[in-house]
């Protein structure tokens, strides 16, 4: 469902706001390209994510020279058990996308959804992704970083105490450069 609102004059001095309500159906098909799913079990999803974008179209066929001197991790899932990860992704293109096209009114409201995945097609890749995990307290930290972007993500172990401090020390800092700032004029 999709509404329009618009302004409808009676003539004279009287506006008034009209609402049109218009039913929407139709198909759509669409291609997704390089969709990247993550293929391990030790990272999720999200987090993965949340270093995209990758440049995937200029990628070289695997040569063991590639990782000279590095640890890479291999992935440990199959493709059957890879399906619901990128079906789950590109249904939520898709979504995305039909309601991107649907930008020119009021609301809409979408009743009825049916996307289906019709076929696809599976390539394994490597890419340059650097993580780092560490226990600090009992508790893991990990962090990842993008080696074509540069994009790092990762939550820091922080200490309530010390970021306090730190704050206070900014503030009365603030203070003294206004206070000197006044004095100088």
């Amino acid at each position: 469902d999709r509404t329009e609102h618009y302004k409808d004059s009676d003539g004279k001095d009287q506006t008034r706001t009209v609402t049109d309500w218009f039913k929407t159906s139709g198909h759509h098909s669409e291609f997704f390209d390089d969709e990247l799913v993550c293929a391990s079990k030790n990272h999720t999803e999200n987090f993965l994510k949340s270093i995209e974008p990758f440049e995937t179209g200029d990628n070289k066929v695997y040569s063991p020279e590639y990782l000279s001197g590095f640890l890479a991790e291999r992935y440990d899932m199959n493709m059957a058990a890879m399906f619901p990860r990128i079906q789950k992704r590109a249904v939520q293109a898709s979504d995305q996308l039909l309601r991107s096209s649907m930008k020119n009114y009021t609301t809409v409201s979408v009743t009825r959804s049916d996307i289906k995945v019709m076929s696809t097609n599976w390539e394994y890749m490597l890419l340059p992704v650097w993580f780092m995990t560490y226990k600090y307290r009992d508790k893991v930290y990990e962090f990842a970083l993008n080696g074509q972007t540069a994009k790092f993500v990762g939550e820091p172990p922080v200490s309530r105490g010390k970021l306090a401090a730190f704050a206070a020390v900014l503030g009365v800092l603030a203070a003294v450069i206004t206070v000197v700032g006044v004095m100088m004029k």
